[in-house]
């Protein structure tokens, strides 16, 4: 595993590699500073032991779940909006799935 210092260090020198290939320098920073930005604890220590940092998964509400399910879809058959999901009629449906 390479030191920040290492790191930035050879990010200077990429910097300068885009902008001797005639990337404009202010792309060429900004590009060098998000990919050299130094990683946090969590990531590091990931990195160290090889293994992938997982998204946190949201838990699906009950009405993220019913909209997910293709036969509770309710589209629009007709009109500038053909094809899209009629949501009001979506809400209605489910409110009284509720019940």
């Amino acid at each position: 595993m390479m030191s920040d210092e290492v790191a930035n260090a050879l990010c200077g020198v990429a910097v300068a590699a885009m902008i001797e290939r005639g990337i404009p320098e202010t792309q060429a920073v900004l590009f060098g500073e998000r990919a050299c930005r130094p990683l946090g604890r969590v990531a590091r220590k990931a990195v160290r032991a090889g293994a992938k940092v997982a998204k946190k998964k949201i838990k699906r509400s009950s009405w993220h779940k019913y909209m997910k399910q293709s036969k509770n879809q309710i589209k629009f058959k007709s009109g500038s909006k053909k094809g899209l999901l009629n949501m009001k009629a979506m809400s209605k449906a489910y409110k009284r799935s509720r019940k």
